[in-house]
């Protein structure tokens, strides 16, 4: 979705996503939303073969 889609969802501004998404990948150390979306889909996997 684009930031002006998940603002709207959930009741609130582009900007606020923004800053939400940027603290995101601050303490993640990602850059963008294909990164997140990787570490996503790793995390998720090893969740699986974990168990």
């Amino acid at each position: 979705m684009k930031n002006s889609e998940v603002a709207r969802e959930i009741g609130t501004t582009e900007h606020v996503v923004k800053n939400y998404l940027r603290v995101i990948y601050d303490k993640l150390g990602l850059w963008n939303r294909v990164e997140l979306a990787l570490w996503y889909e790793s995390r998720q996997l090893n969740t699986l073969l974990a168990n």
